[in-house]
C-alpha cells in the first residue's frame, strides 16, 4: 500500500523487464540521493506506474518537489508521462522496490 503524499506517475515506456525497471528506478534514486523513493507496479508489459515520496529530515513526510521527479523521469528510458497524479491517498501497489 502506497499512503500518505506521493506524486503517481503513469508513464508508457518501453519494453523492459520487471527487473530492468527496478535497477534504473535504484540508479535514479543513487544519482539524486533523495532521502526515500518508493514503489513501481507493472500493470502491462509498456505501463510503469511510479510512486514518489519524499521525507523531510525528521521524518515527516512531505510531497516531493516537482524538480526530483523531473530527476527520476531523465533516468528512466520513458517514451511518454501518461498522466501525473499528486495526492494523498491509498492505494494498491503490489511491487515493492526497497
Amino acid at each position: 500500500m502506497v499512503t500518505g503524499i506521493y506524486q503517481k506517475l503513469i508513464i508508457y515506456s518501453v519494453e523492459l523487464t520487471t527487473e530492468q525497471k527496478r535497477q534504473l528506478l535504484k540508479r535514479a534514486v543513487e544519482l539524486l540521493g533523495y532521502p526515500k523513493l518508493t514503489q513501481i507496479t507493472n500493470r502491462s508489459k509498456k505501463q510503469l506506474y511510479l510512486y514518489v515520496r519524499g521525507y523531510d529530515k525528521r521524518g515527516k513526510e512531505i510531497e516531493p518537489h516537482d524538480e526530483v521527479v523531473t530527476e527520476v523521469m531523465k533516468a528512466l528510458p520513458v517514451d511518454e508521462v501518461v498522466k501525473i497524479v499528486h495526492g494523498i491517498n491509498y492505494t494498491d501497489v503490489p511491487l515493492q522496490i526497497f
